[in-house]
């Protein structure tokens, strides 16, 4: 009978035991911009329609836009996402690292590396 009861104590024991946690990574820092929204008026409209309040709304539209689209509002002539983030954000920053950007998945990464920063 003692068997029987050491056997039932360690089921219990070993019941209880939780998986360690892992210790947070050291020496890592993100800094995630506090992003403004755009006034009504200042809203950017993309040549599709689709209406633009913030720098998050402009990174998850540069995922799926049409590349007509980007050429529309990006090409030799103008990049009117720059002159958006210039006039209603004030954000020189982001304005100049993606001035010279001419295709739509290098300005998402600008603007996503932008709004989430290591520090």
């Amino acid at each position: 009978m003692a068997k029987k009861k050491n056997a039932t104590k360690k089921k219990e024991v070993s019941k209880k035991k939780k998986k360690a946690s892992k210790p947070p990574i050291s020496g890592i820092k993100i800094e995630i911009t506090v992003l403004k929204r755009a006034p009504e008026k200042r809203a950017f409209i993309l040549a599709d329609g689709r209406k633009l309040k913030d720098l998050r709304e402009l990174a998850f539209a540069l995922e799926d836009m049409a590349d007509e689209v980007f050429w529309h509002h990006v090409n030799d002539t103008k990049n009117d996402f720059v002159n958006w983030v210039e006039d209603v954000f004030k954000d020189k920053e982001l304005a100049e690292s993606i001035k010279n950007v001419r295709d739509r998945f290098n300005t998402q990464l600008a603007v996503l590396r932008h709004i989430v920063r290591k520090i």
